[in-house]
């Protein structure tokens, strides 16, 4: 998954939240749980939280991921107002994970039409940036 819808909130009531969509997460967590990466700095969560599959495109397909997720703000417009006035929700965030290839300057662009389907949603945008997996000659 390239591109993910995370919610979470320290005071999230995550199952009535979960109950109310109509879309369902990949992945959920609650307030306390533990926590599955040994990298991160605590060992349970602070709070509850869901990710939710957005565009299942390569990290180095960054306009389909786009495009992929435009579609997924259009469709889902009012399910995401609603989520973003959901009691306890603080975060309600698209995440892009890119490559950022071989190059020591990376930049992206994020379509007009992604930013003002972003916006009318009330999501936030994160740019994930990973460094290349490709073999260099």
């Amino acid at each position: 998954m390239s591109c993910v819808l995370r919610i979470s909130g320290a005071n999230l009531n995550l199952e009535a939240l979960l109950r109310a969509l109509p879309i369902k997460p990949y992945r959920s967590w609650n307030k306390g749980d533990p926590r599955t990466r040994r990298s991160i700095k605590s060992r349970i969560h602070a709070d509850s939280g869901a990710c939710f599959d957005v565009s299942g495109a390569g990290f180095d397909e960054f306009q389909r991921q786009q495009q992929d997720a435009t579609a997924f703000l259009v469709e889902n417009c009012v399910i995401l107002q609603e989520i973003s006035v959901f009691p306890g929700v603080e975060y309600s965030r698209l995440d892009f994970a890119i490559d950022s290839g071989p190059y020591p300057v990376h930049s992206d662009v994020l379509s007009l039409q992604f930013l003002r389907a972003a916006a009318a949603a009330c999501v936030s945008v994160e740019l994930s940036h990973y460094p290349s997996t490709a073999n260099e000659d």
